[in-house]
């Protein structure tokens, strides 16, 4: 599966409102993914599929076998992680397949 990083946030209201634009342009819940940090807790609060990760390395490892990184150098992958690491408590995920524009990370 192709995924795009659709958007890295901090707050569960940008999240909510990230998901909302996307899904009035068409994008279905079951094209998107979130991922987060197994103590942050979104339980009844989004409806689309969640993958929850005991640390912020592991959260790096599972958005990186979603991502497909041809395109990426070095130096972006690097302020992505550091982004994901130190600022990101959910980063949203959507397959590419779908053909909507991806949000600016």
């Amino acid at each position: 599966m192709d995924n795009a990083i659709v958007g890295i946030f901090d707050t569960i209201q940008r999240l909510e409102e990230a998901i909302a634009e996307l899904k009035k342009n068409g994008c279905r819940s079951e094209d998107m993914t979130l991922v987060i940090r197994e103590e942050t807790n979104v339980e009844g609060e989004i409806d689309i599929p969640v993958i929850q990760v005991t640390d912020g390395e592991l959260l790096w490892d599972i958005i990186q076998e979603y991502v497909l990184h041809e395109e990426a150098d070095a130096v972006m992958l690097a302020q992505m992680k550091s982004t994901v690491l130190n600022d990101g408590k959910y980063v949203l995920l959507m397959e590419k397949s779908r053909g909507h524009v991806m949000m600016p990370v």
